[in-house]
């Protein structure tokens, strides 16, 4: 078994994570298809730079496993830290119990403290009794408390259904089903209330500067959280990124971004992804209307349900209204740390994105 960077096309890579997750998960959890488009997006993979961050496991030229990160700056109690979002462990399952996934995290550890890289960061999904996350990543209680290794808080979705018919057909969670069932007739529709002065619109180039002010400022009361930039969060808006900015007299005061992706759950259906809501400079009325022009937005692409990650980097009053419930925080954060652990105070609000 060779351990080396993932050589393929992004095509190649979406086919082998997609049908390895769909082989362990289907019928027990939602998957979601991560497209070549996708992987691109958030890994750019077409880029020699950045096959580093794309391990791969091989056997001969068989592909056998990967894991995939990609490096951003961080703040972590005050501090500007070098980290990376990691995810997507895949091992085939031909080649399941052969100690793969280790080699793998031990070769992506091994690179990012190369790269001056502290930490990855993922998350444990424990909501199903055929999570293989946990069994691997929290094994034993000494790997809870290996020094490389630390847990940071339980996370869940805020979640409000677009389509509740097509969400009670597409659910593998049979309480999901049935809410759906039931709260059907009492879920409205998103409805958009602008005053004369207010404009909701796509974001453009010309409002990127604004945008990264508004994206640090938002997430501010955090004691982690991504940090962002004029290059990484163009990237984030722009092509398979989506986003809607929320103007008064040419000046955004707000944006939120998102993307959709198809999962396969009992049938396949497309979901709306909330990546990041940043409306700290924005009323009540004007944030509420920039939501639920997104929704709006998700509904007309085809999107029977819209998800946010329950961290706690956006206002709590935009999810406490009609039609909008939190799931079970079925996933726990985790970081693999590539030397000394970063000691820190206990992680009650982050800005992290689902990946």
């Amino acid at each position: 078994m060779e351990i080396r960077s993932f050589d393929g096309t992004a095509e190649e890579l979406s086919a082998f994570v997609v049908s390895t997750w769909k082989a362990s998960y289907t019928g027990a959890v939602a998957v979601p298809n991560w497209t070549a488009e996708y992987f691109r997006w958030q890994l750019q993979v077409d880029s020699v730079d950045n096959r580093q961050h794309l391990v791969g496991a091989y056997d001969g030229s068989k592909l056998a496993g990967v894991v995939l990160y990609f490096p951003r700056r961080f703040e972590l109690d005050g501090q500007n830290i070098a980290g990376a979002h990691a995810s997507w462990l895949s091992v085939h399952a031909d080649y399941r119990r052969q100690g793969i996934g280790g080699l793998l995290k031990s070769a992506a550890m091994d690179r990012s403290r190369e790269q001056e890289l502290l930490f990855h960061v993922g998350y444990v999904f424990h909501g199903s009794k055929k999570s293989i996350g946990p069994r691997f990543w929290l094994n034993s209680k000494k790997s809870v408390e290996n020094p490389g290794q630390s847990l940071g808080p339980n996370v869940g979705f805020w979640a409000r259904a677009l389509d509740a018919r097509r969400v009670a057909r597409w659910s593998v969670n049979a309480t999901e089903r049935l809410l759906a069932r039931i709260g059907r007739p009492f879920v409205p529709a998103p409805t958009v209330k602008l005053n004369a002065s207010a404009v909701v619109r796509r974001f453009q180039e010309a409002d990127l500067a604004q945008c990264v002010e508004l994206a640090n400022d938002a997430t501010r009361h955090c004691n982690l959280r991504l940090l962002w930039d004029s290059t990484t969060l163009k990237r984030h808006l722009e092509g398979f990124g989506k986003c809607l900015v929320a103007a008064r007299n040419d000046s955004v005061q707000g944006f939120i971004a998102y993307h959709s992706l198809v999962f396969s759950g009992q049938c396949n259906e497309r979901v709306g992804v909330i990546d990041m809501i940043c409306v700290s400079r924005m009323d009540h009325s004007f944030a509420a209307a920039l939501l639920d022009s997104v929704l709006t937005d998700l509904q007309r692409i085809g999107a029977i349900v819209a998800l946010k990650l329950r961290c706690r980097d956006y206002p709590s009053f935009l999810f406490r209204r009609w039609g909008w419930f939190p799931s079970a925080a079925h996933s726990r954060t985790l970081f693999s740390w590539t030397g000394k652990r970063f000691d820190h105070s206990p992680i009650h609000r982050s800005h992290l994105l689902w990946r």
